[in-house]
């Protein structure tokens, strides 16, 4: 019995470890549909016409940009790691928008550049429906029932999104003493609506 319990915690330990070493530098994600997390195979996933969660796994307390499209243009330059700058004319307009902390509204504004600014800072303070931390790594869970066209859409059901592809970017940057942006970390997602 005492064999047993020794090799289950190494085995454990062992992929604790694994889990924590494949996270990326600043942050990862997930997408979770009706409570089962979704594959995300080559940087795309596929989801039903309803609710989900996206899921931003944080080593530490920062902010990450998040941007969902139905224009490509962000999407492909993020995942042919070109910087905002080769990407976007003005690239000072990729940033967060104004919104309430802890998604009332369990929504996503669709824009062609501006962003959520998910951040943690504490249980008081951060932009996920819901937080938790375990082994000192943050899980913000943000749930989107509805979408909203930033600046004229009513906000509706994600079942009534017409659309069959959203393009989501993510972004950690990081600002010097001068105010120059250094792109820490990006990624890139796809999502296929069935």
């Amino acid at each position: 019995m005492k064999l047993r319990l020794i090799v289950l915690f190494i085995f454990v330990s062992v992929i604790a470890s694994a889990q924590s070493e494949n996270m990326k530098e600043y942050f990862d994600f997930q997408i979770i549909q009706e409570n089962q997390a979704v594959p995300v195979i080559d940087h795309e996933v596929t989801l039903r016409r309803k609710p989900f969660t996206l899921v931003i796994i944080l080593k530490e307390k920062i902010g990450v940009l998040t941007n969902f499209s139905v224009n490509p243009l962000l999407y492909d330059g993020f995942s042919h790691g070109k910087s905002l700058e080769k990407i976007l004319e003005e690239p000072d307009l990729f940033m967060g928008m104004a919104e309430y902390d802890f998604n009332p509204e369990k929504r996503i504004f669709i824009d062609n550049i501006a962003a959520h600014y998910l951040y943690y800072d504490s249980e008081k303070a951060h932009r996920f429906s819901r937080a938790e931390i375990k082994d000192n790594i943050i899980y913000g869970y943000r749930d989107i029932d509805f979408f909203q066209h930033r600046s004229y859409d009513p906000i509706r059901k994600i079942e009534n999104l017409q659309y069959d592809i959203l393009y989501v970017v993510f972004m950690y940057m990081e600002y010097d003493d001068d105010w120059n942006r250094i792109e820490k970390q990006s990624d890139f997602l796809k999502i296929n609506f069935r």
